[in-house]
């Protein structure tokens, strides 16, 4: 039996982290051999997430930087912004010696252009007073978002996760934009998500007690996945000059659905719309376009990004509704994919699952 790929996980006992270690756990062709966290270590996986009982009892070490990359062949960062580049800047070179792959959950390696990176930090509540500390390692990360970067993805040595609001929204804009049939002068987008978007860490907004019966938008034309939004799509055809784009939190676990409103150039009906979406994600078998709209109880827990379209009676304005789990095709399972394409595989292979319903 061919060895397996060794996995690495740092930040193993946050959302991302256990996203992905439930993934790999029965993946046939990674074995996880290491996991690491900031805050949380010192007892198995399975005392800090009772629900991996006889999946997993991998002990989980406190971040040391001499064991980083060690009995590893690719290492997966799912820690908040600034984590990555701090431990790989120093490391790169032994990492790139021994042909060790990275991907990162956070922004900081989801641009090659510093400046498309400073602007993300600036509108990141968290990092907005923060310099990129490898920014000359930059220009060897690949967005890692499979339907669109696939061939830049195979031998990509840094791969940077998109955001999960990224790939609801890129995904819906991507063929309309590669055609030129955007206007290009403003895109709107309204976008609903589930609570485990913010996290693990605990604030008050996402108490039980306010988010219970609520809906609400925050983070009102300031949110920092915008920027990666506007460089992707607007390098695939027509340049983007703005988007508007306002984020609402609901009261469940997760899921994303994006509402994208788009001038045309010209006039296209709602099944001409749908032709379009059909022809350009012909080959990838997890977007599936639909001639009614989308709901995200249809996509949980799946790789699965849903999409359909609509237009208003001249034609020329168009909706494009796109839904996804921000857990998965939003971080972890898009992150596998992205792992299947790097080492040859058939990028399905680990995360085939069908949507749970109900």
């Amino acid at each position: 039996m061919k060895e397996k790929i060794k996995v690495q996980v740092i930040g193993a006992t946050g959302y991302g982290g256990i996203g992905i270690i439930d993934l790999l756990s029965s993946h046939p062709n990674f074995q996880i051999t290491s996991l690491f966290a900031k805050d949380q270590f010192g007892e198995t996986i399975n005392n800090y997430y009772p629900h991996l009982n006889t999946i997993s009892e991998l002990m989980v070490q406190e971040i040391d930087q001499n064991e980083i990359g060690k009995n590893a062949d690719v290492i997966i960062f799912t820690t908040p912004d600034t984590v990555a580049m701090q431990i790989i800047e120093p490391l790169y070179k032994k990492l790139l010696e021994c042909n060790i792959k990275i991907i990162d959950f956070s922004g900081d390696f989801r641009f090659k252009d510093i400046n498309d990176y400073e602007e993300y930090a600036q509108k990141h509540p968290k990092i907005n007073d923060t310099q990129h500390s490898a920014k000359n390692l930059l220009h060897k990360s690949v967005y890692g978002l499979p339907e669109l970067f696939k061939d830049e993805i195979k031998n990509a040595t840094i791969v940077g996760n998109p955001g999960c609001f990224a790939v609801s929204m890129i995904l819906g804009i991507a063929p309309l934009s590669k055609l030129k049939l955007i206007t290009g002068a403003q895109i709107n987008i309204d976008s609903t998500t589930g609570t485990s978007g913010a996290g693990k860490s605990l604030n008050e907004t996402q108490h039980f007690s306010n988010m219970e019966s609520n809906f609400m938008p925050y983070r009102v034309l300031s949110h920092q996945h915008v920027t990666e939004v506007k460089k992707v799509v607007s390098d695939l055809g027509k340049k983007i000059e703005d988007i508007h784009f306002i984020p609402h939190l609901i009261n469940t676990t997760r899921g994303i659905l994006s509402s994208i409103h788009i001038e045309l150039t010209e006039k296209k009906s709602k099944n001409q719309l749908l032709e379009i979406f059909k022809d350009y994600y012909q080959s990838e078998q997890f977007i599936r376009i639909l001639d009614h709209p989308p709901n995200i109880k249809n996509v949980r827990g799946s790789n699965f990004c849903d999409i359909s379209v609509d237009v208003d009676a001249t034609g020329k304005h168009a909706i494009i509704f796109s839904a996804i789990d921000n857990l998965m095709k939003g971080q972890s399972s898009n992150a596998v994919q992205c792992l299947n394409i790097m080492y040859g595989l058939d990028e399905k292979t680990g995360i085939e699952r069908v949507p749970l319903y109900p």
